[in-house]
């Protein structure tokens, strides 16, 4: 551990007594030292403010320290949870898995965030289609080998199809998730939640049935087009009918297909793993858990709830309206509740695993409202339905209430307080928002603090933060608590396994195919001075030539390989740099590909265009273009040492490297230099010296100067075309 150092170590008397020393070297004709001098008087005010500096400095604690780190917009981050992908096997029978199952390895705990409609299928063929051919792919789950889902060139009309061993239920949400292979050079910029996606193809989904192809409905797609990891929600609009397939004609299968309409991939993807029966996992024990919902305020109100804590004994059912959250009670029948009792029924599907809530139609119970995200169904474990309470309010300042065992992380909490009529009854509930302190809040605001050293919940003072009013009765209660975080959570894929196997199939089988991935512990004092540190050099403000290339590498979605930006300049102004077009800027943008000429699609480029008018300057006319290409052709005599003789290919994999346009060599707008091209070839070892050398190019706008070089467009880009190279010895020279 690094000593505290004493930053406080110099007193007044040396401060001024260097300060005088400094005189005499930097400015020599100041020779009046007295006291009466003004500059010397001005010398023992800087001395006084700096030692005075030295102490406070001396006493900056972590405290200190974490005031500057919110003054300047940043928190430490709380403790996240892992998360991982399971799949179930041994699938007996088509049944709903409810969400909050639970799996285990050893002490830690993950619960599968959503429903799960499990088939007893299996994927037997992956079937590709392109260029009037088609390839079989027998499917083997996790030990099929990759390929590409499009063919290699990924062109419009390709398509690949998904063949079953059994049709799917009609007008039932499900699931595919695809896994892709990602080892790229260049790795593929991340979407995040702010991010307005552009997709990079156009695909069409449809399902084999009543002897044509017909349309999919496709309710969500987390692959962003096939471009990342994820999951595809699909739903079967009618009945699927068995087909024999070319060329999987050994029986009739049930068939799924995407064609790909419009192309902007700059790789096609690759398939790694396709599944089925797949489920997200997040760790952590979910003692008390929420589902928040709203109605349209079509037809009778009828909601449905699939979880493994949502049972009718242990769920309670709260409306927000104009003045609070209210709770509905629970009854048997509403034709014994009349038009202003907020009541309603919950029942119970075991077979299929959901809650069923019924409420009121205005005249047997009272009228759900309509809205959005104004429902909210809370359901606990055994156990908890006394414990969610957390206290009673007694409307003073800094109110503290034990929720956990020191040291416990909560990775979600949500809290609500009551307040009661003259009748001793909750009349509307409020909820609280969770804050790192209280330096913000005001005095009605609603906010609370969890300290997770003590395990307590703490409230404001009514100054800083509004405190629960007084009860006589426990008014404070849990909505939601999820207990979990830290890194613990990060493990290693084929460990997680079942807590308890359902009732109903004891052969069925759950792991994860991901290792648990994400879990990080709270953030450090340290480490979050660092990540601000980090966040001063963010650019979020495209200004200079700089900003514009590197927020337009950070282009979500796509696969970047290199930007230039040229400002003042439009594609086919000639004199360039001498001469400008004054508001203009010109990003020329590169894909990552394997080919030897990338070339930006339509899509692409319109992908960029849309990110980067975010950040552009108003005033500024943007253009966002692919390169122009120049082929160099090589024609080299080279004098090598005997062992190099016949190498011809370790030559010419040498010139392709360096006219790889997105290799280091190569700049937009670099004149190519035989003496440059003299030098990178005899740079490899072996290389006696370079006899004769020939550049020839193709492509409009290189023009060869005087001396032999050759000038490019300044948006142009060489790439290798058809070089020649002749090895000889000094022998043979001779």
């Amino acid at each position: 551990m690094l000593p505290n150092l004493n930053l406080d170590d110099r007193t007044y008397a040396q401060i001024m007594e260097r300060a005088r020393q400094a005189i005499h070297r930097h400015s020599p004709e100041w020779t009046d030292e007295n006291a009466h001098d003004p500059g010397m008087t001005l010398l023992e005010m800087f001395s006084w403010l700096t030692e005075a500096q030295q102490y406070y400095i001396n006493r900056v604690t972590a405290r200190n320290e974490l005031k500057f780190l919110q003054l300047l917009g940043m928190e430490p981050q709380a403790a996240i949870s892992a998360e991982t992908e399971v799949q179930f096997t041994g699938v007996k029978e088509e049944r709903l898995l409810p969400a909050g199952t639970r799996l285990r390895a050893d002490t830690i705990v993950f619960e599968t965030e959503s429903p799960l409609w499990l088939l007893p299928h299996q994927i037997e063929r992956v079937v590709v289609q392109y260029d009037n051919t088609a390839v079989m792919h027998a499917w083997e789950g996790l030990r099929s080998p990759e390929f590409a889902l499009f063919g290699t060139d990924g062109k419009p009309g390709n398509s690949f199809c998904i063949g079953l061993d059994g049709a799917l239920p009609v007008n039932q949400p499900l699931h595919l998730t695809f896994d892709l292979a990602g080892n790229r050079r260049v790795p593929r910029n991340p979407i995040d939640a702010e991010s307005k996606h552009s997709p990079l193809a156009v695909l069409r989904w449809e399902f084999y049935g009543d002897g044509q192809w017909q349309p999919l409905e496709l309710r969500g797609d987390t692959t962003f087009e096939l471009t990342f990891d994820g999951d595809l929600h699909i739903t079967v609009s009618g009945l699927m009918t068995p087909y024999a397939l070319y060329p999987a004609t050994d029986r009739p299968r049930y068939w799924l297909r995407c064609t790909l309409i419009e192309s902007g991939y700059e790789t096609p993807p690759v398939l790694r793993h396709l599944l089925i029966n797949t489920v997200h996992a997040r760790e952590g024990i979910g003692n008390i858990v929420c589902k928040q919902t709203g109605w349209d305020g079509r037809g009778r109100p009828v909601l449905v709830w699939s979880h493994q804590l949502a049972h009718p004994d242990n769920v309670e059912v709260r409306v927000h309206e104009h003045d609070g959250w209210h709770v509905w009670k629970a009854v048997d029948d509403l034709q014994l509740c009349g038009p202003h009792d907020r009541c309603c029924v919950l029942t119970e599907d075991p077979e299929l695993a959901q809650l069923y809530i019924y409420f009121g139609d205005g005249q047997h119970g009272y009228r759900l409202p309509e809205g959005e995200h104004h429902i909210l169904l809370v359901a606990w474990e055994d156990g908890w339905q006394h414990r969610r309470y957390a206290g009673t309010g007694t409307g003073m300042p800094d109110q503290r209430y034990l929720i956990a065992t020191p040291e416990e992380s909560l990775c979600l909490l949500r809290i609500q307080t009551a307040s009661l009529d003259t009748k001793d009854s909750f009349v509307n509930w409020h909820e609280w928002t969770q804050v790192a302190n209280f330096d913000s809040s005001g005095p009605d605001d609603r906010h609370f603090h969890y300290d997770e050293r003590t395990g307590e919940i703490v409230f404001g003072d009514n100054r800083h933060g509004r405190a629960p009013e007084r009860a006589s009765r426990p008014n404070i209660v849990m909505i939601a608590r999820t207990s979990g975080g830290g890194e613990r959570g990060n493990v290693r894929s084929g460990v997680l396994r079942l807590d308890d196997a359902p009732s109903y199939d004891h052969a069925l089988r759950a792991t994860n195919y991901t290792h648990g991935h994400g879990g990080q512990g709270a953030e450090t004092l340290i480490s979050a001075k660092r990540r601000l540190a980090d966040s001063l050099h963010d650019v979020e403000r495209a200004i200079t030539a700089d900003d514009y290339e590197t927020i337009a590498m950070r282009t979500p979605g796509l696969r970047v390989g290199r930007v230039k930006a040229l400002p003042l300049y439009v594609s086919g102004l000639a004199g360039y740099p001498q001469r400008k077009a004054p508001g203009q800027m010109t990003l020329v943008v590169v894909p990552y590909t394997e080919h030897r000429k990338p070339e930006p699609s339509p899509l692409f480029l319109q992908a960029v265009r849309r990110y980067m008018d975010r950040y552009r300057m108003l005033g500024t006319e943007l253009h966002v273009i692919g390169p122009q290409y120049v082929q160099a052709d090589v024609q080299a005599h080279i004098v090598v040492e005997p062992h190099l003789k016949g190498r011809e290919s370790l030559f010419l994999n040498a010139l392709d490297e360096y006219f790889d346009p997105l290799g280091r060599e190569r700049e937009f707008g670099k004149t190519i230099r035989s003496g440059s091209l003299h030098n990178w070839l005899a740079r490899i070892p072996g290389v006696l010296y370079v006899a004769d050398l020939w550049i020839t190019t193709e492509g409009s706008g290189a023009i060869r100067d005087e001396s032999g070089n050759i000038r490019i467009p300044p948006h142009a880009l060489t790439y290798a075309g058809n070089h020649e190279v002749q090895l000889f010895t000094v022998s043979e020279v001779r």
